[in-house]
């Protein structure tokens, strides 16, 4: 919310309306939010291996793009009769693009760091818990070894 009033005032301020600013806002930031959701979705079932690291910025830009074309046929189809506004549109579409790849590259970027830690983390476990069994089996034949010994001295 506190970003659609930022957006709104900054439109605001380039003379453009309230109601064509909110609107505007709205898109923008609903557009963006799937966006967002998209990439996390596809991002949480799929992780590229090492070899396969572009792919990231790959499904990043295609997203991007996307993104900056659902919101120019939203935008369009709602306000279409402000011709100012649509040159105004048409001239912030590389802003709006890099704002876009910048959001949607800092969430890929966080949730690859996340899923890596995770995975290192994992990793971490399943070396304790071998280091542990591994100390339990020679326990145990440490114990299978002394017990014959007391056996016959008795």
């Amino acid at each position: 919310m506190f970003w659609i009033l930022v957006q709104s005032i900054i439109l605001h301020r380039f003379d453009i309306t309230w109601q064509i600013s909110i609107i505007d806002a709205l898109t923008t930031s609903t557009t963006l939010a799937v966006a967002c959701l998209i990439s996390l979705n596809i991002f949480k079932f799929y992780q590229p291996g090492a070899s396969n690291r572009s792919y990231r910025g790959l499904i990043t830009i295609g997203i991007a793009i996307l993104q900056t074309i659902l919101f120019k046929v939203f935008i369009l189809n709602l306000v279409n009769d402000n011709l100012q506004y649509i040159e105004f549109i048409n001239k912030s579409i590389p802003i709006r693009f890099i704002i876009s790849l910048l959001v949607l590259t800092f969430l890929t970027v966080t949730n690859w760091l996340l899923y890596s830690i995770n995975e290192q983390s994992e990793k971490v476990q399943q070396l304790n818990s071998v280091k542990h069994s591994v100390k339990e089996v020679e326990l145990a034949t440490i114990k299978q070894q002394l017990q014959p010994h007391f056996l016959s001295t008795v």
